[in-house]
């Protein structure tokens, strides 16, 4: 059975222990979805993102959690990025910190926050 997501928080949680919250900086504007037509912000690098987007992979794979690129097979470059949202948007040299990450279910169209990791 798969894992709730609660307990692959906890256990992400657990993964990522040794990492604290840090700083990153905005960086250049792209083009991301399967028409290229969502505006992101690309993160300057290196920032710890990259990091704990292998770390969380490895997790998720050693507990067999269904992942979108295992299904088609493509394996796409992890561009860490801040999607525009309306009313307001990250600019380039814009600096925020990182305190969590969150673990997001794909259902049907539509995708929902299911459980959060603290740094």
């Amino acid at each position: 059975l798969p894992a709730s997501s609660e307990a692959i928080a906890a256990g992400l949680g657990e993964a990522l222990t040794a990492i604290s919250p840090f700083e990153v900086v905005g960086g250049g504007e792209a083009m991301f979805g399967p028409h290229k037509n969502r505006p992101v912000r690309l993160l300057k690098q290196p920032t710890s993102l990259t990091d704990i987007e292998a770390k969380v992979r490895a997790y998720l794979h050693k507990k067999r959690v269904w992942l979108l690129d295992e299904t088609t097979k493509v394996r796409q470059e992890f561009r860490p990025h801040v999607t525009a949202q309306e009313g307001a948007s990250l600019k380039e040299g814009d600096t925020f910190i990182i305190k969590k990450l969150y673990i997001i279910e794909q259902k049907g169209k539509y995708k929902e926050v299911v459980a959060e990791v603290r740094l």
